[in-house]
């Protein structure tokens, strides 16, 4: 059975007997949708013949929701049973390669050897402004579209907003450690951001001790100083842990592929690697409590519990950004290539079903 581990931090102080309130919703990222017409049956069944077919449609014709019968096997369920059916509905996805240079030179791999996470994010990510900008999760910038990571300047890398050394690791076997190359919680971010948040699990530090990241006002969202990234280091909490506090308008992204993370890695055995030996997923586990997460470079091997947070602060975010297009545009996007969905954007409801309120 799957853990939620929460303790210590409290978020909201309320009144005896007052009800919670739910948070003015963030900005909502801006885009021309009236091109949103095409069906699911437009696309190729293989995910490496996507981009093939619609380069020259309207970029922006993506369906926006899940295909009509995708969750039907998890409508009425609620806690539990409903994070069990939503794992077998998002595991064992299509494993697109990391690197397109790493597939060729390795065994033969389920999925297209052509398509890499560069190209899925590039598309996923990609700016109204045109297909040839992608838009950097932190700093909000449209930046050129890259194909690999050597450029110099300002550059994106592909951020794992699960920190890969909270439970798995790089591996050059994508098959036997797919989190590692797991669209779903794969962004571009501006290089020197993804470098200042390391390894920083999210957080809210409340300004103490922070120090701010600009966002650029783009798509109509962005650019105030209430809206920068803060990454905040202090020995009083939990001995030096540090927080990234992700910008308004793009922390509800981030709280809800932390939630797919958790509920599509439970610790499951996988067929043997190539040199025989048996390979687990890693069991990933949202909490509260910093001293838990820690580096595990080893969990996705011996399927231990790695953990990740701050829970409470993640649903808090969940709330005040809600999914707007954007997000809906990019499930559909990687889905297309990995043939599963984060739930969670479909159907935002379903994070209390299963995960539950801050706690107060």
């Amino acid at each position: 059975m799957k853990r939620v581990v929460a303790s210590g931090l409290l978020l909201l102080v309320l009144a005896a007997g007052a009800a919670p309130c739910l948070p003015a919703p963030c900005c909502a990222i801006k885009a021309d949708y009236s091109v949103q017409t095409l069906s699911y049956s437009a696309f190729a069944r293989n995910p490496g013949d996507l981009w093939h077919q619609v380069e020259s449609l309207a970029f922006w014709a993506i369906p926006l929701t899940p295909p009509q019968t995708y969750y039907d096997t998890a409508i009425g369920l609620t806690g539990e049973a409903l994070r069990s059916e939503l794992h077998e509905l998002i595991d064992e996805h299509l494993v697109c390669p990391y690197n397109d240079s790493v597939s060729r030179s390795a065994a033969p791999r389920i999925g297209d050897l052509s398509v890499d996470t560069w190209d899925i994010l590039a598309s996923a990510n990609a700016s109204p402004e045109g297909v040839d900008k992608v838009v950097a999760i932190y700093s909000n910038r449209s930046l050129p579209r890259q194909f690999v990571g050597s450029q110099s300047g300002d550059v994106y890398d592909r951020e794992h907003s699960w920190p890969k050394s909270y439970g798995f690791k790089s591996h050059e076997d994508e098959i036997a450690n797919p989190a590692f190359s797991d669209c779903h919680h794969l962004f571009p971010a501006l290089r020197r951001y993804n470098q200042s948040r390391g390894q920083c699990p999210y957080g809210s530090p409340n300004g103490e001790n922070g120090a701010e990241r600009e966002t650029t006002f783009a798509l109509g969202c962005g650019g105030t100083e209430g809206e920068a990234n803060t990454r905040f280091s202090s020995a009083s909490v939990a001995g030096g842990s540090c927080l990234w506090e992700t910008w308004c308008g793009r922390r509800g992204d981030i709280a809800r592929a932390m939630f797919y993370m958790a509920v599509r890695y439970e610790g499951e055995v996988l067929a043997l690697d190539y040199a025989g030996s048996i390979v687990h997923e890693p069991d990933l586990t949202l909490v509260n409590d910093l001293s838990l997460v820690r580096t595990r470079n080893d969990a996705w091997e011996a399927g231990s519990a790695a953990f990740m947070g701050l829970l409470d602060v993640l649903l808090q975010w969940h709330a005040e950004d809600p999914p707007d297009d954007f997000e809906r545009r990019r499930n559909t996007v990687v889905y297309l290539f990995q043939r599963n969905r984060n739930p969670f954007i479909d159907h935002p409801e379903w994070v209390e079903a299963i995960f539950g309120t801050p706690s107060v």
